[in-house]
C-alpha cells in the first residue's frame, strides 16, 4: 500500500468520525490537514 492509498483510507476514517459527530469540523480540518502534509508532502493551508 503506498501513501497515496493509505491516506484515502485514513480521510474515510476521518470522513466517519465527522459524519457519526465524534470529531468537529475544526478538528476534522486540522487532522486533515496534518495527513495531506506528513503523508502527501503538501504544505497546511494558512487562513
Amino acid at each position: 500500500m503506498n501513501n497515496q492509498e493509505l491516506f484515502l483510507k485514513q480521510k474515510e476514517l476521518l470522513d466517519t468520525f465527522l459524519a457519526t459527530g465524534a470529531i468537529t469540523r475544526e478538528q476534522y480540518e486540522k487532522s486533515l490537514g496534518t495527513l495531506k502534509e506528513k503523508m502527501l508532502g503538501e504544505k497546511a493551508d494558512t487562513e
